[in-house]
């Protein structure tokens, strides 16, 4: 059960007969990104001094960014929306068949 409004929201999207497929895809990456912000709330981070406008700061960056491998072919539908969180985790994939008969 997903208990967040704007995913249950996002899912309602996904399900509806009436939503086109421009709709379908928004819904979707907005879906990935809502599931890859709670999967990675508790990644390691470490600080990072960066210089800005006016003065350096401390900021954070992931040590060590994980492994993105959607299982195709309905996988392929969340890529976007988590390598828009995640643009510099490693992409794998995943193969699975059906067997039709059961």
């Amino acid at each position: 059960m997903v208990d967040h409004p704007l995913a249950q929201q996002a899912l309602t999207r996904l399900r509806d007969i009436e939503t086109d497929r421009v709709g379908f895809r928004h819904a979707m990456d907005d879906v990935a990104s809502l599931l890859v912000y709670e999967a990675t709330r508790h990644l390691v981070v470490e600080e990072q001094q960066v210089s800005t406008p006016l003065a350096t700061a401390t900021g954070r960056r992931l040590t060590t960014p994980p492994m993105v491998v959607p299982i195709l072919r309905a996988g392929l539908g969340l890529l976007p929306g988590v390598l828009r969180l995640l643009p510099q985790a490693p992409t794998g994939f995943i193969g699975v068949s059906r067997n039709e008969q059961t």
